[in-house]
């Protein structure tokens, strides 16, 4: 009897001992899971955190958002300032051209413009005769040069064009 109620005994604390590793066993893994389950709320706690931090960040994106705007627009109206202006010039220089053309085709058409023209051609041919008569002393000095002046020039080449 008391070997038998010592196996019962041991049966029964085996049993227990079986249990118990079970229960351990179940409780390791749960243990296990929990811990798997802490480590994604605190991953998903360091998320929404950096999330809090970004959004936080939102007023001051926006303000920013704000002045870069209002400095674009400030920009935006100095250059249609600017390209108005320079239309203003365009157009006006194009008068301007237009005005001096048609003031240049008067003069040219002027009579004061074809004596200015035929003054300046005098003087230019009376500048040439003189440096050729020059020249021509220069190397044919034994010639008397006297009685070639302008004016018999002028008359000898009038009696040749009629």
């Amino acid at each position: 009897m008391v070997k038998e109620k010592a196996t019962k005994e041991e049966k029964t604390t085996t049993g227990l001992k079986k249990q118990l590793l079970k229960k351990l066993n179940e409780m390791a893994e749960k243990n296990k899971t929990l811990l798997d389950l802490q480590g994604k709320v605190n991953k998903g706690e360091e998320k929404l955190l950096e999330l809090q931090r970004e959004v936080s960040r939102i007023p001051d994106l926006e303000t920013k958002i704000k002045e870069l705007e209002g400095t674009v627009t400030s920009r935006d109206e100095m250059l249609a300032a600017r390209d108005m202006a320079l239309l203003t010039y365009q157009r006006d220089l194009e008068h301007w051209k237009t005005t001096i053309g048609h003031a240049m085709e008067e003069n040219k058409s002027s009579k004061d413009f074809a004596e200015e023209v035929i003054e300046a051609t005098g003087e230019a041919f009376k500048s040439g005769f003189n440096s050729y008569k020059d020249l021509v002393r220069k190397y044919f000095s034994n010639l008397d040069l006297s009685g070639i002046v302008m004016e018999a020039l002028l008359a000898l080449t009038v009696g040749m064009e009629a």
